[in-house]
């Protein structure tokens, strides 16, 4: 009788445990690959400068590593000029890419460094963006980026 009521005490506190984790989240316990193409916005951190972002990424088989580009477009007068993912790493959920902004059409030099997090099971990268570009000022080379795998 002891060990039946022993039994049901830990399906109890099984049961309890489930539902306790089981919160209707799409959280990946682990980051997951994150190869795909992006699209989203971005905006200065004056809100002078916003438009879409695309980004088409490729996961290294290393699983720490990114390569890929990046297109900036604006409306408005864009410092950030497309370019070529130059270093790209993962470390957990977080991901830094430096984007180069070398350019002879525009004359430009220098490169956007992006800090993201990625949610929703790697569908969802979300971060800052601060630029050295030639371009940018400081005050418009910097800002928040969202990005939505497509």
């Amino acid at each position: 009788m002891k060990n039946k009521l022993l039994s049901l005490v830990y399906i109890g506190l099984f049961c309890a445990a489930l539902s306790a984790c089981s919160s209707g989240t799409t959280v990946s316990p682990i980051p997951v690959s994150i190869t795909g193409l992006y699209t989203g916005t971005f905006e200065n951190a004056s809100g002078t400068l916003n438009g879409t972002a695309t980004f088409n990424l490729v996961q290294g088989t290393d699983g720490t590593s990114v390569s890929g580009n990046a297109i900036f477009d604006s409306e408005d007068a864009n410092c950030l000029v497309n370019g070529t993912i130059t270093s790209g790493t993962i470390n957990g959920f977080s991901i830094t890419l430096e984007v180069s902004q070398a350019s002879a059409a525009t004359n430009t030099s220098g490169s956007v460094n992006v800090q993201l997090t990625q949610s929703n099971n790697g569908n969802n990268l979300d971060g800052t963006y601060v630029s050295n570009s030639s371009n940018c000022s400081s005050e418009s080379g910097s800002g928040t980026i969202s990005l939505t795998r497509a």
